[in-house]
């Protein structure tokens, strides 16, 4: 089984194994020219994460071989037997992009890995569609659009800015106040989606991509993908305006679900949360798939600027807990979980998934950390 990554984090695996070649470049230039070479083939399967820049690397991707690929979705990585059975099935090739479950995969299954990584070669942190779009530019506007939605929902979209200012320029009357602060060289990661108090339309719709994964899970992402491939007039104006567009229609229905679900999580967490410092512990009272790392990200934008919100989870089993943390501050929170030998990520945004008996240890050694990092 050969397997080849396209991702961007900051992880805690061991890349020094004989099975495994990562990919370095001399600049951005090179990086997406070498990841052309791979991404102009075929594979069998087609993995990544399933939050939006995952997904729409994977939209990105299908505009470009001109169909829905063969596609499942995979946040918890792959053992052994996973890649046994796959292979029972006929799957000898995969690609994997936005692959951050890397860190929860038997990497000795595999016969080859190919990790393709800008941080790898010590250049700015790029997400992954954006890594997909500029490697295949023949996607055009569509694939541009699609992409800008993942580098708003990771938090990068001050490393793509041509890309970005394009995308402002072409939807100045949807998207006014970001245009605006474009205009006067104001705008950055902090305002993006939430200016002066309030939403913007960009956070409507980062939203928008969220919701089909968390109000239906692995189905809710399988459908937006189709819908935003298979429907040629589909495009980002349609999910804000009156449309006869059935698939930008079946979005915003996904997308007013969960502004329901968020309203009500908002209201727990302000009574419920835990106060250490300027980190916020919260354990949530919604279960679904996806809401976690979003949820956290809303609530870290409504904060003061050094708060770090933690949302924490207790698998079923009780033997493990997840935890997803966010912030507007740059805290070097993938570095500091790497450091910490548990997860990885962004600087603003990353998770991990520990014994439940570390649980304490995990927790002071945040607040520790945090402390530190603000005297």
């Amino acid at each position: 089984m050969d397997l080849v990554i396209v991702d961007h984090h900051d992880i805690n695996v061991n890349l020094s194994h004989p099975n495994i070649e990562t990919v370095k470049a001399q600049d951005l230039s090179d990086f997406y020219s070498k990841v052309r070479s791979y991404l102009v083939k075929d594979y069998d399967l087609v993995i990544s994460d399933e939050d939006p820049d995952g997904i729409t690397s994977v939209m990105v991707y299908c505009l470009f071989k001109g169909k829905f690929v063969n596609f499942k979705g995979n946040r918890s990585g792959l053992k052994k037997n996973d890649v046994q059975d796959l292979e029972s099935n006929g799957i000898h090739t995969i690609l994997a992009f936005d692959w951050f479950p890397l860190e929860f995969t038997d990497l000795s299954a595999f016969d080859k890995i190919i990790y393709l990584n800008p941080q790898k070669s010590v250049m700015i942190n790029v997400n992954t569609s954006e890594i997909v779009y500029q490697s295949l530019p023949e996607t055009g506007k569509k694939g541009r659009d699609i992409s800008a939605v993942g580098s708003i929902c990771d938090y990068l979209i001050l490393n793509c800015p041509v890309k970005f200012k394009e995308f402002l320029l072409d939807y100045n009357d949807l998207f006014n106040e970001n245009y605006t602060l474009l205009m006067e060289n104001k705008l950055n990661q902090n305002n993006v989606l939430t200016f002066e108090g309030k939403n913007t339309k960009l956070y409507d719709l980062s939203l928008m991509f969220w919701a089909p994964f968390i109000i239906n899970g692995e189905d809710g992402n399988n459908d937006i993908i189709k819908y935003v491939i298979e429907d040629k007039d589909f495009n980002i104006r349609n999910l804000f305006t009156e449309s006869d567009s059935s698939s930008a229609n079946k979005i915003k229905n996904s997308y007013n679900e969960l502004l329901g679900i968020i309203d009500e999580e908002k209201k727990s967490f302000y009574n419920e949360r835990t106060l250490l410092g300027d980190i916020s512990f919260y354990y949530p009272k919604t279960h679904r798939a996806g809401f976690m790392s979003k949820f956290s990200s809303i609530i870290a934008d409504e904060l003061p600027e050094k708060s770090l919100v933690v949302i924490r989870s207790l698998s079923n089993d009780k033997s493990t807990m997840k935890y997803s943390l966010r912030t507007i501050y740059n805290y070097g929170l993938g570095k500091l979980l790497v450091e910490l030998g548990v997860g990885g990520g962004h600087d603003k945004a990353a998770g991990c998934v520990i014994p439940k008996d570390k649980q304490e240890w995990f927790e002071a050694e945040l607040v520790s950390r945090i402390s530190k990092f603000n005297n």
